[in-house]
């Protein structure tokens, strides 16, 4: 069971897919972690947005082989149907700016808790 302050770690895909929404959602979890940070309390907040980087670097790594491929593709599938050819899915696109605009935010407090991580050698599990 999640502590109530920690949001799931596929967040960004979960219902509902808003940008202004996971904005938000992210914000309000990234201040509890620089308040947890203040006080130099790194665990679990540290670990779990490690996780949580790496789940949305592999989102967004997956999301653009698959693209590749289907890219690739959807031209040979789908030439007898044009509204096919050049139809782009919304909510991917919603979900893929969500993303974008998170890791750098995420990133940012990694980098503010491993350098606390230096100063106050705490142990993380």
């Amino acid at each position: 069971m999640l502590n109530k302050n920690i949001i799931s770690i596929k967040w960004y895909v979960e219902s509902p897919i808003d940008f202004e929404y996971k904005q938000y959602k992210l914000l309000s979890y990234l201040q509890v972690v620089d308040s947890s940070f203040m006080n130099r309390c790194l665990s679990p907040h540290l670990l779990h947005m490690e996780n949580m980087v790496r789940e949305m670097y592999f989102f967004k790594s997956s999301f653009n082989d698959m693209k590749k491929v289907f890219d690739k593709n959807r031209y040979i599938y789908f030439t007898d149907n044009p509204k096919l050819e050049n139809e782009d899915n919304q909510i991917i696109d919603e979900i893929i700016e969500i993303v974008e605009f998170s890791i750098p935010q995420v990133e940012t407090r990694i980098s503010l808790g491993n350098s606390i991580l230096k100063k106050t050698n705490q142990i993380l599990y």
